[in-house]
């Protein structure tokens, strides 16, 4: 393992297999030293192996992520749920915006995103919003005829 990866690689288990390891045995076997170096040689491959695990899968693990907070943003903008949309667009009352660091601004980027969203499918927008609230609607009215047949029955 080079330098850099040890720098990298947490310095916590190197430090606990040390104090397990070393310093308070003194034991002069050369079958306890061979067993250190194993152990060392052990972690320090367990550690290897763990940082190429995430460095590999870091891409394909991110962008899983953004497309689940879009595909999120867009059915809690669907749903009128603007309180879901800020959060998934990490835009919300609250949260870091960028506004604390003039050069990382990027509550101008999600104002400006959502404002191209809704000036390219305005109607589409509302008409989708439209056909939620129909659908409800329609789902609503069945339910008190249900509850009507329901009274109508136990009033005979």
């Amino acid at each position: 393992m080079d330098d850099a990866t040890k720098d990298v690689a947490p310095a916590a288990i190197r430090e606990e297999l040390d104090r397990l390891l070393g310093g308070e045995w003194q034991i002069d076997d050369p079958r306890f030293s061979a067993l250190q170096k194993a152990a060392r040689k052990l972690a320090d491959e367990f550690i290897d192996a763990a940082t190429w695990h995430i460095q590999d899968n870091l891409i394909p693990h991110l962008s899983h992520q953004v497309a689940h907070w879009t595909q999120e943003a867009v059915r809690a903008l669907l749903a009128g749920n603007e309180r879901a949309f800020r959060r998934y667009l990490s835009c919300e009352q609250g949260s870091y915006t960028g506004r604390e660091h003039f050069y990382l601004n990027h509550e101008g980027e999600f104002m400006a995103m959502r404002r191209k969203l809704a000036e390219a499918a305005p109607d589409l927008i509302r008409n989708e919003r439209i056909a939620d609230l129909e659908a409800i609607e329609a789902g609503l009215r069945k339910e008190i005829e249900r509850l009507n047949q329901t009274i109508a029955r136990l009033q005979e």
